[in-house]
């Protein structure tokens, strides 16, 4: 009786262990697919990311330069305002040399 219920025991820890096992492989294979869609989805929204950022780049670079021709034709493309040299800025208090504030 007693090895009966040994037999038993060890035959259904068999089945119980064949099951788990046969259970992981599914579990593992289904956690490998869903990690695998999920980076796929993930670099297309990188690519998405870096495209926009890219696309944004261009037209800061394109805002900018559009900007420093306008200032150039207001401004005779100079690097003080308003004037043609520094001596003009500084005597229009564009500048500041020691002891003073710019206005």
């Amino acid at each position: 009786m007693v090895r009966d219920a040994g037999k038993r025991f060890d035959v259904s820890w068999t089945e119980m262990m064949g099951t788990m096992r046969s259970e992981r492989v599914a579990l593992s294979a289904t956690v490998s697919a869903e990690r695998q869609a999920a980076m796929e989805a993930l670099d297309k929204e990188r690519a998405a990311i870096d495209a926009d950022a890219a696309r944004v780049a261009s037209q800061v670079i394109a805002d900018a330069g559009k900007q420093a021709a306008f200032w150039c034709v207001r401004r005779s493309c100079s690097p003080w305002p308003g004037t043609g040299d520094p001596r003009t800025a500084f005597r229009r208090g564009l500048l500041a040399g020691p002891g003073r504030r710019v206005k």
